[in-house]
């Protein structure tokens, strides 16, 4: 299970990252700590400091870029469905009446 920002460019650095969240403990226990990687992974709650955000991804970051794509259907129930079609034309038609899952999107140079 994930998260998708529509329209959203990868992230260069952490600070830049909308899953960031900034910690003050007092004293030198400050920074910001990812809080994606947070949930479920208690092992991942490091903070890192300011300067670190600010010049890198944390390692195991668990965003990744999506490259230009059309629609997105669930493919195990798509499958699912497929399995009673007689012909080409009702698999197409199966095809063509999946739900999408996350809708086409496309690169637009700004």
């Amino acid at each position: 299970m994930g998260v998708y920002f529509k329209d959203m460019r990868m992230p260069e650095n952490c600070f830049r990252c909308p899953a960031h969240e900034w910690y003050d403990f007092g004293g030198k226990d400050h920074g910001y700590k990812c809080a994606a990687m947070v949930v479920g992974n208690p092992q991942y709650g490091k903070v890192i400091s300011n300067c670190d955000a600010r010049m890198r991804r944390m390692e195991h970051c668990p965003a990744m870029p999506a490259d230009d794509h059309g629609r997105l259907v669930d493919a195990d129930k798509l499958s699912f469905a497929m399995m009673d079609c007689r012909s080409g034309d009702e698999a197409l038609c199966v095809l063509d009446e999946a739900p999408t899952v996350i809708p086409e999107e496309r690169c637009q140079d700004t």
